[in-house]
């Protein structure tokens, strides 16, 4: 499968946030956070929805094992990299994942239009944009995996010009 570790990370935190905007729901008190929340749990399960049927993903694969996300910075800079690369090959090259997107701004001009025309509750405005965040929380995913690669390829620059730049220069004292 194309781009199986990316998928995978989508997967555990779309629903380790579904999972936290359920148990959410549960203690809120007040309404407009509510119905965003209400929102997130629906965007959350269209997201998975659009990644199951232009992937083909069975429901085994997306079902909740309770697995927590990767902490980005405790991964090697190989692994760091796969997800790297995966994230440029399904932005540039993955018919699925492009499919997904145009099936975001599908749901999202069907929306704008609910509100727009139907919706008569300042509610439906705060579920509207729930959905919405919820849909497009790749987004978070894919800036911080590129946060940290360049966090680190900065990293390595730096040392390298450090290194350098000490084997450049003489102590002061053997430079008389």
């Amino acid at each position: 499968m194309q781009a199986a570790a990316t998928l995978n990370e989508l997967i555990v935190r779309n629903l380790k946030l579904s999972r936290e905007a359920k148990a959410l729901l549960e203690t809120e008190e007040s309404g407009r956070k509510l119905a965003e929340l209400q929102g997130n749990v629906a965007g959350y399960r269209k997201f998975m929805d659009f990644l199951a049927a232009e992937f083909h993903l069975t429901q085994t694969f997306i079902e909740d094992t309770g697995d927590e996300e990767m902490n980005l910075a405790d991964l090697s800079d190989a692994t760091l990299d796969v997800l790297s690369h995966e994230i440029h090959m399904l932005q540039n090259e993955s018919e699925a994942w492009k499919n997904v997107l145009e099936r975001i701004t599908e749901e999202d001009e069907k929306l704008k239009g609910w509100l727009l025309y139907e919706a008569t509750k300042s509610r439906e405005l705060d579920v509207a944009q729930g959905i919405h965040q919820a849909m497009v929380m790749y987004d978070q995913f894919f800036e911080s995996v590129f946060s940290e690669v360049n966090r680190r390829n900065k990293k390595k620059e730096d040392e390298s010009n450090k290194a350098r730049d000490e084997g450049l220069s003489l102590p002061f004292s053997e430079a008389s």
